[in-house]
């Protein structure tokens, strides 16, 4: 732990928990020049003050949560006009929000994946709360609502990192480069974790190894990892894909900063995966998706209905749906498509996500009230 005796400098933003991103390149942009710092809880460093000991005495006591308690005496100590995360799941953060409801500074919690609230939020376990909620689409509205989630103000307006992406490619490839593309989703640890969804994944990649034989597709694997990131997990990785899928399936690293997996959706006529947010964000830019969820577990089908939605596990079931995407006329899939896309990703090219956030957190520092009710809701 990085001791300091001295009182933390005062800020105009609060970062708690940046979820491992740069935040030069997430958070920066947001800010513009405003002055920001950010409190990692995982790594937690230590300003040692009178003033502070005994807030975090105090805030300990009244929350009766040392952690919770500290990060309060630090936010009194920073005194910033808004506090933000990109870990929307995050309890600490849920915590700390509830505890300056109405006062102090504003707290704005910005989605960073898809949420399965039944299963990390169950009956039983503490109310989800949001004061303020930058979340992906108005499914998610409508999900929290469903669950019971306390959320002061929603702002459905799509992924801050879809909307980067969207930024440096407004338009999509006239040529597909590859016919299917497979989002990875695999993690060493899921075998222990969540092992039906693992045993899930491996039926997807299986009957992806049998379609690609019959009908002599391509196949690219937009993967998790990059070798210079961590090469030991991308060598896990691409080794699992040989092993169920074959030598014929391109595995391309995931490049920091470059958004390779965005754009090998956009590059690919299908793209598969089981519940990753990157398919729900290729569905929102328009892309052909399957989501393919053979865990027999309802709570991981994608969550509108249509021909991108498939939970029958056996192979002739797979082959006919995906032989029907990739037949399908741009125009059919569109007509089919509707409203869906927006409904899940709500991203609107007069208002980006970024440019959004950008005003409302300029709002925030300049005092003034909350603005655009059409999204405050």
């Amino acid at each position: 732990m990085d001791i300091k005796f001295s009182a933390p400098e005062q800020v105009s933003i609060l970062v708690v928990d940046s979820g491992g991103h740069d935040i030069s390149e997430l958070f920066a942009p947001l800010f513009r020049n405003a002055s920001y710092a950010c409190i990692e809880p995982k790594k937690l460093g230590g300003h040692i003050t009178i003033s502070v000991m005994l807030r975090t005495i105090y805030y300990s006591l009244l929350t009766r949560r040392v952690l919770v308690g500290y990060i309060t005496a630090l936010v009194r100590s920073i005194r910033p006009s808004i506090v933000i995360t990109f870990v929307d799941n995050s309890l600490l953060f849920q915590r700390l929000a509830r505890h300056h409801k109405n006062k102090g500074p504003r707290f704005l919690a910005i989605q960073n994946g898809v949420r399965m609230l039944t299963r990390d939020n169950p009956k039983g376990t503490s109310q989800v709360y949001h004061s303020e909620f930058a979340c992906l689409g108005q499914h998610d509205v409508d999900q929290y609502k469903r669950h019971g989630a306390q959320v002061d103000y929603f702002y459905p307006i799509g992924s801050l990192r879809d909307a980067y992406y969207r930024e440096r490619q407004p338009r999509p490839p006239a040529i597909k480069r590859f016919d299917l593309c497979l989002i990875s989703q695999i993690k060493p640890q899921h075998y222990k974790v969540y092992p039906q969804t693992m045993r899930s994944l491996t039926l997807l990649a299986q009957h992806l190894k049998r379609f690609c034989a019959t009908h002599g597709t391509t196949l690219c694997i937009a993967a998790r990892r990059h070798p210079e990131t961590n090469a030991r997990l991308f060598e896990w990785e691409k080794n699992w894909f040989h092993e169920h899928i074959g030598a014929q399936a391109e595995v391309i690293p995931n490049a920091p900063g470059e958004y390779t997996s965005y754009a090998l959706v956009d590059q690919s006529r299908v793209s598969l995966a089981q519940h990753t947010t990157l398919l729900h964000e290729g569905f929102g830019r328009g892309n052909r998706v399957m989501s393919c969820n053979f865990t027999g577990d309802p709570q991981y089908d994608f969550p509108v209905e249509g021909p991108w939605k498939l939970n029958t596990p056996d192979y002739e079931a797979f082959e006919a749906q995906l032989l029907r995407l990739l037949k399908m006329s741009d125009d059919e899939y569109s007509r089919q498509a509707g409203r869906w896309p927006q409904y899940l990703i709500g991203y609107n090219p007069a208002a980006p996500t970024h440019h959004f956030l950008q005003q409302l957190i300029a709002d925030a520092i300049q005092g003034l009230p909350l603005h655009n009710p059409r999204l405050a809701s």
